[in-house]
């Protein structure tokens, strides 16, 4: 939390299901943050590429990702990190791809054996 509060600009994106999760991080983070952002809905994966062309070296991104993985979002990711962007990652394993990439991962148990992927009720907890 001290690298979101301190930094100039968050930026927050997921795909898939995970967009609408990520949807809720943005508006939660609002009173809290100067500049946030979310890249999540808007345009897809090259809107959201664009537009960490404008990140700056202490940025945060906020990536989350859980099943089903999106491989956009762990290469948005990576190029945040090659210009300095530190990355905090949402996702449920921390040998995945995307935790393994960035700077903070938070890792829940998200998995559901029913009707869906994933159960969004552990990531809204920590969100």
């Amino acid at each position: 939390m001290d690298a979101i509060l301190s930094t100039r600009r968050v930026f927050v994106f997921g795909y898939s299901a995970s967009a609408f999760l990520a949807g809720l991080l943005e508006h939660g983070l609002t009173p809290y943050c100067a500049d946030e952002q979310s890249l999540a809905l808007t345009g897809g994966p090259s809107h959201a590429a664009r537009r960490l062309f404008t990140a700056s070296r202490g940025d945060v991104l906020t990536a989350i990702a859980f099943p089903r993985y999106v491989d956009d979002t762990i290469a948005l990711a990576r190029l945040a990190r090659k210009y300095g962007v530190r990355v905090l990652a949402l996702t449920d394993h921390a040998g995945l791809p995307l935790a393994q990439v960035a700077d903070f991962a938070l890792t829940m148990r998200a998995e559901r054996r029913q009707l869906a992927a994933n159960c969004d009720t552990a990531v809204l907890a920590v969100i």
